[in-house]
């Protein structure tokens, strides 16, 4: 049987894990985990708190600020709100998120096509990690040219030009 893993999935379980890893070992670690607490209750990777989805649509509306009657339809129900809270548990930090969403205003394609909706960026796994590493400045073979080594290029250095 023949499995494919693409390199975002990949990234995304390696985050998971290192974060489930972090809250395993908090746990086990009697100094740091609460008595008082249950397991189950301690077991839980991201509370259930609002104050990093408001954080996330307060950076959206910065960036985006035409936008301001999107905020006032934001409720708990909205889709797009469901969306940031489901990256979220995820293990998606705050700081990716917005990350995310500044990178997507800044790519050519994004901006021309005006796509800059809460899920467009967030929605496709592929498209969100894409935005996070380009925000940090990775590019990969996807994004742009490369020469290649030199060893694989050899002695065609004037090749293309």
């Amino acid at each position: 049987m023949k499995i494919d893993i693409n390199a975002n999935s990949l990234r995304r379980l390696v985050r998971l894990l290192r974060n489930l890893a972090d809250e395993l070992e908090e746990i086990c670690d009697v100094n740091k985990a609460s008595k008082s607490k249950t397991f189950t209750e301690r077991l839980t990777v991201v509370p259930d708190d609002e104050s990093g989805i408001k954080e996330v649509v307060a950076y959206y509306l910065k960036i985006h600020p035409t936008r301001t009657r999107y905020a006032n339809n934001l409720k708990s129900k909205h889709s797009d709100y469901k969306l940031i809270k489901k990256r979220l548990k995820q293990g998606y930090k705050v700081e990716e998120l917005k990350a995310a969403i500044l990178s997507n205003s800044r790519e050519e394609f994004w901006v021309r096509q005006g796509l800059h909706g809460i899920d467009h960026i967030m929605k496709k796994d592929s498209n969100l990690e894409k935005f996070i590493e380009n925000s940090k400045g990775k590019k990969n073979a996807a994004s742009g040219y490369s020469p290649g080594s030199e060893d694989f290029s050899g002695d065609s250095k004037d090749f293309g030009h």
